[in-house]
């Protein structure tokens, strides 16, 4: 992602904050650690719908979709 034209500051600015994050300090805190990670429906980090996914994709590729 972008700094929006305030690339050096706010990198370092952003940088001070991960590691601030990192260490666990109270000053790394920020509004968004309330929000939890969102999961996919019936994933539980076996990536089993690869495989249906590509070839679904190649089928798609041979007739021109």
């Amino acid at each position: 992602m972008g700094y929006c034209g305030s690339g050096v500051s706010m990198a370092s600015y952003l940088g001070y904050r991960l590691g601030q994050k990192v260490l666990g300090t109270q000053e790394g805190r920020t509004g968004l650690d309330a929000i939890e990670f969102q999961t996919r429906p019936f994933y539980h980090g076996d990536p089993w719908f690869l495989g249906p996914s590509i070839a679904w994709y190649r089928l798609r590729d041979r007739l021109g979709w």
